[in-house]
């Protein structure tokens, strides 16, 4: 058998856009999954660092004359000239004299260092782009010749490049090193290296707005409304396409302990930049006093009794402190402790479980879980002398970042938020349309993927194959329990491996019924394998509203339109 050859469909993580995840065969995009997301989300990215998806934080990246984009004595013509990437989406600029000339749009508070960048290229009139930052309040920053490519000024705290895109374009970037809060992206003209006001009718093509979070440009990303766009997340160190149901992260200051949690008897500084892109983690130092050393979040989380609760957080060790977490949302104090040099948990007390899972460079996130007793928690992260909560600080210091409150039994994917609660929608992978890819009354089916959670014995299909009449599909009721799913009549295969540790799982199907692969092992099927499928159009990978639903990390998925053979199943399967 030769995979390639003999498949009909090859989903592997890797290309994407906006809406799109890329298969790799067919290669004429009529395999190409229609995803969603509703949101942005994170991801860890390949050199190991969280960041956000999609990272440009700019909408309409490439379409100025979107209402996202205000214009002042401007006027847009789209699509007029050749962009850099050599396709016909650069816009005409027409400014008229006057301050301000130039267009701006609204971005979401970042707080953190970031870069704005743009591709410009000058036809006629004055030539001085800037960008004003970090509001549209506080004046111009850097000014770009675009006429001659260079970087003409730039004022304290700000530090301008410009970079050769070919054709008379440049690549004009500013970073922000005074993590200044930036409400607006701003892209104007004006007469002078040093003023905001434009003298003389100008004429520039724009392309490829971006702003991301860190000190340099990252590769352009292409948006539009910024919504449903895929995670390839290298968590495990290899890419897979990560979909997660709908979360909200409660803590409303998820990286503020610099400045925006309560400190009692400790001093917070500027940590690494090793875990969050573009963003650094906090240095806890503990005071030289007998007390509690902590930080306590600034708002109160409010809470559903008899919900279940999921609390995580980063931290490394910097010493010989350990680290934890002291909370009272199950209806009485508790301190949860963990030794970060051991990666361990040293005290956990009733009604509470754990998790620790590796990170970047030494952190990892740590995680408790628990039904609510409460309606309200005001969490605090602590240093702990071994198990002591009150003891006398030599002012040794640990790593903190990124503390999470969400509902659910596991932790997800980090939310940030900056002063209000933030929602992560579902994430949903899907293909309608293709009998002419599916076989119709034989065929194989093949997912590689790990389970990150599991749902209950009432949990519905996360994944399946079906058409008007027929379905194969399948649900995980546990870490060690497979359910499948056969036009509705159900086999749980108990003595499954587990499903958190990876597994690969194939049907296959022909006139005389369906069987199923998992790693390398044949399953009963006495309930649905019996069924006879004659009618298979369309793939649904779903994260659904579900609370029991599964969150799940994709690393292929295969459709052939023959039975394979029980061997070929076999080694098709064998981990």
């Amino acid at each position: 058998m030769s995979t390639y050859t003999d498949a009909s469909l090859i989903y592997y993580p890797s290309g994407y856009k906006a809406g799109k995840a890329y298969s790799l065969k067919p290669t004429d995009g009529s395999g190409d999954l229609d995803f969603t997301r509703a949101s942005n989300g994170t991801r860890v990215n390949s050199a190991g660092l969280v960041e956000d998806v999609p990272w440009n934080l700019a909408s309409y990246s490439e379409t100025f004359n979107n209402a996202a984009w205000v214009k002042t004595r401007t006027t847009i013509t789209a699509n007029t000239t050749t962009a850099p990437n050599g396709t016909l989406t650069a816009d005409t600029f027409t400014l008229t004299p006057g301050p301000g000339a130039g267009v701006y749009q609204a971005v979401n508070g970042v707080s953190n260092n970031y870069t704005i960048s743009v591709y410009a290229k000058y036809v006629s009139g004055d030539k001085y782009l800037y960008f004003f930052s970090p509001s549209n309040s506080q004046g111009a920053k850097v000014w770009f010749d675009i006429q001659n490519g260079t970087v003409s000024n730039q004022l304290s705290g700000f530090t301008g490049t410009i970079e050769d895109a070919g054709n008379g374009w440049y690549k004009c970037s500013m970073y922000n090193t005074t993590q200044a809060v930036l409400n607006y992206i701003q892209i104007q003209i004006s007469t002078t290296n040093s003023n905001t006001t434009l003298s003389n009718n100008s004429v520039s093509y724009f392309w490829g707005a971006q702003v991301n979070i860190g000190a340099t440009a990252k590769p352009y990303f292409p948006t539009t409304d910024r919504l449903n766009v895929p995670r390839i997340d290298f968590t495990s160190g290899c890419g897979t396409l990560l979909l997660e149901p709908q979360r909200s992260n409660l803590q409303t200051q998820s990286n503020g302990f610099l400045s925006n949690w309560t400190k009692n008897d400790v001093n917070t500084s500027v940590g690494e930049s090793t875990l969050i892109s573009g963003e650094t983690t906090t240095l806890m130092t503990e005071t030289a006093t007998n007390a509690v050393h902590r930080v306590v979040s600034v708002s109160t989380a409010s809470l559903t009794i008899g919900s279940v609760y999921t609390i995580s957080f980063y931290a490394k060790a910097n010493g010989t402190r350990n680290i934890g977490l002291r909370t009272g949302f199950t209806g009485s104090s508790a301190n949860i402790i963990f030794n970060p040099n051991t990666q361990t948990a040293v005290s956990v007390p009733a009604g509470f479980t754990t998790n620790i899972t590796a990170a970047n460079d030494g952190y990892y996130r740590y995680s408790i879980t628990a039904t609510a007793g409460a309606a309200s928690d005001l969490i605090s992260v602590v240093m702990f002398d071994g198990t002591s909560l009150v003891y006398t600080g030599t002012t040794e210091s640990i790593y903190i970042s990124a503390i999470q409150t969400e509902v659910g039994s596991f932790s997800t994917s980090y939310i940030p938020t900056l002063g209000t609660a933030v929602t992560r929608t579902q994430d949903s992978a899907s293909k309608s349309g293709i009998s002419s890819l599916i076989g119709q009354t034989e065929g194989t089916i093949f997912l590689d993927t790990k389970y990150l959670s599991a749902g209950a014995t009432s949990s519905p299909r996360w994944f399946k194959v079906f058409g008007v009449s027929d379905e194969i599909g399948l649900a995980i009721n546990g870490v060690n329990s497979v359910r499948a799913i056969i036009n509705g009549i159900s086999d749980t295969i108990t003595t499954a491996p587990k499903t958190d540790l990876g597994v690969k799982i194939a049907f296959a199907y022909n006139g005389t019924g369906v069987v199923l692969f998992i790693n390398g092992v044949e399953y009963a099927l006495p309930f649905g394998g019996s069924q006879i499928m004659s009618s298979l159009d369309s793939i649904l990978f779903d994260a659904g509203a579900n609370p029991q639903f599964q969150q799940a990390d994709v690393n292929s998925f295969m459709v052939f339109k023959t039975r394979l053979s029980d061997t070929e199943l076999a080694a098709l399967t064998t981990l």
